[in-house]
């Protein structure tokens, strides 16, 4: 019978691999955690039980109409849009350890590893969490056949359409122009809705502008002591780097449902295993979400360039 004659040394590793293990794990979940997410800032955050989700709008029954007493009531149909899917994507990342490198207790070397792996399982996030923004004026459809902002949504329980999209670069009349929008943003009867637009998310170079226009007490913009109406106004600026344009901005109402939507199917996992032939350490991270819109009332877009 052959003998192994590293046997008590690969055991030896391989004891000292497990007992670091919730170590690792820990210095994994910490770096993931050290920053703040930024997508639940702007988007609506699901768990998810199923392979795929499905979602849809279903249009309001419009205003009411005066009633004459003894006449019968008059009644509508539910009206719905066209079914949007999203399919869970699983995105993973691992890597190896030697036995030598174990054995030689290279463990700041190990710990290094956890922490970027952390690092790219947080920025895939990060970066198909803002995919609907990135695509809010070219791709992606939401209900209603159309981009999530456009000037002709088609209203699913009207014959008239709605618009939620501008061109306007982020100043102080551009952001009189998005409330001005927001403030006529209709439901799918046609019927306008109320809506608080507290949130602007935009890139990182439209920081400086974004802080100016809501911290200065008069207008930045002009020097005519003039009152600067936007400040409070918003509640959140949400700076986002992972914005694929660097001049498109958008409004956001917080307490709408209908604006996009991240789902989490499977929240980060950290497992440390051994491969079977090599005896090598597997350190292996696995996630598992998507992004779906179906309403888009919850959203201005601006391109930012006019």
């Amino acid at each position: 019978m052959a003998v192994n004659p590293t046997g008590s040394m690969v055991r030896s590793s391989f004891a000292s691999l497990m007992k670091s293990a919730p170590e690792l794990r820990k210095i994994y979940f910490n770096e993931y955690d050290r920053l703040p997410d930024i997508y639940s800032k702007y988007m609506i955050v699901e768990s998810s039980t199923k392979k795929t989700e499905t979602e849809n709008v279903l249009a309001s029954l419009g205003e009411w109409s005066s009633h004459t007493e003894g006449e019968d009531y008059s009644f509508n149909e539910l009206v719905q849009g066209t079914e949007v899917t999203a399919t869970h994507t699983s995105y993973a990342q691992g890597y190896s350890v030697s036995q030598e490198l174990i054995e030689d207790d290279q463990w700041n070397v190990i710990n290094q590893g956890a922490k970027t792996m952390a690092a790219g399982g947080k920025s895939i996030v990060e970066s198909v969490a803002s995919t609907p923004f990135d695509n809010a004026f070219t791709s992606g459809t939401g209900s209603d056949g159309s981009y999530l902002c456009v000037t002709n949504h088609n209203l699913i329980n009207s014959g008239s359409t709605g618009s939620n999209a501008l061109t306007t670069p982020l100043s102080a009349e551009g952001l009189e122009a998005a409330y001005i929008l927001g403030r006529n943003v209709v439901d799918d009867a046609n019927v306008i809705i109320r809506t608080q637009y507290d949130t602007l998310l935009i890139p990182e170079d439209l920081e400086r502008k974004a802080e100016e226009l809501m911290m200065s007490v008069l207008n930045p913009e002009t020097g005519n002591n003039a009152i600067n109406v936007y400040k409070g106004k918003i509640k959140n600026i949400v700076v986002c780097p992972y914005l694929s344009s660097a001049s498109a901005w958008f409004l956001i109402d917080s307490s709408s449902q209908r604006r996009p939507k991240f789902f989490w199917r499977l929240k980060p996992e950290f497992h440390v295993v051994t491969h079977p032939t090599s005896l090598n350490a597997l350190m292996i991270a696995r996630e598992r979400f998507s992004t779906i819109f179906a309403g888009w009332q919850g959203v201005i877009g601006s391109t930012g360039a006019a």
